[in-house]
This record gives structure tokens, C-alpha cells and sequence, in this order.
């Protein structure tokens, strides 16, 4: 027997998910003790999650994220597209430039 006490009112509850979610992706916590967290039972959230995807599928439905896909904003996809050439643009003075939406990381 665990016993889950009531996680406190959120003050900011979109900031709260998203460190939730980076602590997960940088292996600092699980999903397990997220969920718990909240007070939910990991157990029944993945059988309501299982349910509800089963539903849909069955149904036709497609939603804009799903249980067990990537979701939030900071889903990236698995490779990045590479700029024609090279990433590097000829200026009129000869000086090449980056792109800086190419610039992160």
C-alpha cells in the first residue's frame, strides 16, 4: 500500500508541466513520480490513457497529441532538415553569414 498525499494548488501550473517535463527528458525524475506527484495513481492514468487512445483509434479520431506521442512545445522533430547550402548565405561584400535559425545548439 502507497499512500499519495494531494499535491498543493499550482501557482503557475504551465510552468510547473514544462520543468515536469524537462526533468523527465533529462532523466532527473520519471514519468511515475510526476504523475504521483499530482496525486494520481500511474497505474490508472496509463489505463485511462490506454482506453482513450483505443477509443479514438476505433472512432477515427485524430487529436492533435496523443498519450505516448511527444507532445508540448518543445517537441522537436527527429532530424533536422539541411539548408541547401550548407547554412552558410554570400553577402553582397563577400562575408558569409549563418542563418540564424539554423544557429542552435
Amino acid at each position: 500500500m502507497q499512500w499519495i498525499p494531494p499535491r498543493w494548488d499550482w501557482v503557475d501550473p504551465l510552468k510547473d508541466i514544462q520543468a515536469q517535463v524537462l526533468a523527465m527528458e533529462a532523466g532527473i525524475t520519471s514519468r511515475r513520480k510526476v504523475v504521483e506527484a499530482t496525486g494520481y495513481d500511474i497505474e490508472e492514468v496509463d489505463r485511462e490513457n490506454a482506453a482513450d487512445a483505443a477509443r479514438a483509434a476505433e472512432l477515427g479520431l485524430r487529436y492533435r497529441t496523443s498519450p505516448g506521442e511527444t507532445q508540448g512545445a518543445r517537441a522537436t522533430p527527429a532530424t533536422r532538415p539541411q539548408p541547401d547550402n550548407g547554412a552558410v548565405n554570400d553577402t553582397d561584400d563577400g562575408a558569409a553569414t549563418t542563418d540564424p535559425a539554423t544557429e542552435q545548439e
